[in-house]
């Protein structure tokens, strides 16, 4: 929060998406919204649902929008939040918005290590704060599928979903 990048980064499963979605809704109404989910980038604004979503396959035009919303939308000090979701593709391109946005990158560590674009990203203006999800250990997956899962999954779909991961 407050303007800082973030880089949120785990194994594949972990939850990273579904965090970067529960912070987007925290910032509904508050903030003017961008996310970017693999190459395509999509513009909720502060009233949304009562005006629509905007969506391009541009980044630069993204931004050029995002920007001239948040200038029409009065002072605030970092009007924007961007979130920021490539979902495995290792060449898109990520918007600099500066000092105007808050931002939170939700990677998976072979996407941080092979996408140039994110990695300069992080690295700019004194680089992002970096948020490491461990990886689960078997233990605690026998433990979240007892608790969470054991009702809808038969332990053969739980194993084959646990090797394939």
């Amino acid at each position: 929060d407050r303007g800082k990048r973030v880089v949120h980064y785990g194994t594949p499963g972990y939850g990273k998406s579904m965090t970067g979605v529960l912070v987007v809704k925290k910032k509904m109404g508050k903030k003017l919204i961008v996310i970017q989910q693999g190459k395509t980038w999509y513009f909720v604004p502060k009233d949304f649902p009562g005006t629509c979503v905007v969506k391009s396959m541009f980044p630069n035009t993204m931004k050029a929008y995002a920007i001239a919303q948040a200038g029409a939308s009065g002072g605030e000090t970092r009007p924007i939040f961007h979130l920021i979701d490539p979902q495995g593709h290792h060449t898109v391109p990520v918007i600099v918005f500066g000092g105007i946005a808050e931002q939170l990158a939700t990677v998976s560590p072979n996407t941080l290590l092979l996408n140039d674009n994110l990695r300069s990203w992080e690295k700019q203006r004194g680089g992002a704060i970096r948020k490491v999800e461990p990886h689960w250990e078997n233990e605690d997956m026998k433990k979240c599928y007892e608790k969470c899962y054991k009702s809808s999954l038969t332990p053969d779909e739980y194993e084959k979903r646990f090797h394939f991961w």
